[in-house]
Formats: structure tokens, sequence, C-alpha cells
């Protein structure tokens, strides 16, 4: 139970700054055309 309470903020952070990464792409393409 530590282990998993110990990974999941990780992994929660993990899709968070992937899915910034992406948005922050997308918002760059749509700058550039």
């Amino acid at each position: 139970m530590v282990l998993f309470s110990d990974i999941k903020p990780v992994l929660l952070l993990e899709v968070f700054s992937r899915l910034r990464d992406e948005i922050m792409m997308r918002h760059l393409l749509r700058l550039l055309t």
C-alpha cells in the first residue's frame, strides 16, 4: 500500500506533464500556421 501511494503521484505528474506538452505543441502549431 505504501508503495502504491508512492507511485501514484509520480504517474499523475507524468500524465500531467505529457498532457501539458501536447497542449503547448498544439498551441504553437496554431500560432505558427
